[in-house]
């Protein structure tokens, strides 16, 4: 739905540049931002080794090898990908079969929340059958699905995070 968008959106959205966090990193305030914009950030100040946090202000202490040494958040980059999966779910245009070799030609028509893939009619009769592939939630592509997405995603439980 559109308010589980908006509600991702705002989740996924780095406040510098306002976009989908690129390879999120966390500040010891506990605030994040892209590492491209955490290093403009730091190119911004006299100091190459202190930084204020953008959000609450606190004196950062740059690491060696400036923004891309802070850690990573995993958790904030695995919510990007959901929000990326939502949205193609949710779209106006067809989405590819991730599993085809020729995706031009098949559209999708689910979604494999274990492969974490979108398939079309055939890769989803074939996960149906395939004795490996059994135990895989697939889900129908559209609002509804878009919606139950982020509960039915957890980082940890799939091949692709």
């Amino acid at each position: 739905s559109d308010l589980t968008k908006s509600v991702l959106a705002q989740r996924v959205s780095c406040q510098l540049c306002y976009k989908p966090y690129v390879d999120p990193r966390i500040l010891p305030c506990l605030h994040s931002f892209c590492q491209k914009c955490l290093h403009d950030e730091i190119l911004k100040v006299c100091s190459p080794r202190s930084l204020q946090c953008p959000s609450c202000r606190l004196s950062v202490t740059v690491p060696v090898g400036g923004a891309g040494a802070f850690p990573p958040n995993l958790h904030l980059g695995f919510e990007v990908e959901v929000f990326g999966y939502v949205v193609k779910m949710d779209g106006e245009s067809a989405v590819p079969c991730d599993s085809c070799v020729n995706k031009i030609d098949n559209p999708a028509v689910a979604f494999c929340c274990t492969c974490c893939e979108f398939l079309c009619v055939v890769c989803k009769d074939f996960h149906k059958r395939a004795r490996r592939l059994l135990q895989h939630r697939v889900v129908g592509l559209g609002n509804e699905s878009a919606a139950l997405l982020p509960s039915i995603l957890k980082p940890g439980d799939h091949h692709c995070f």
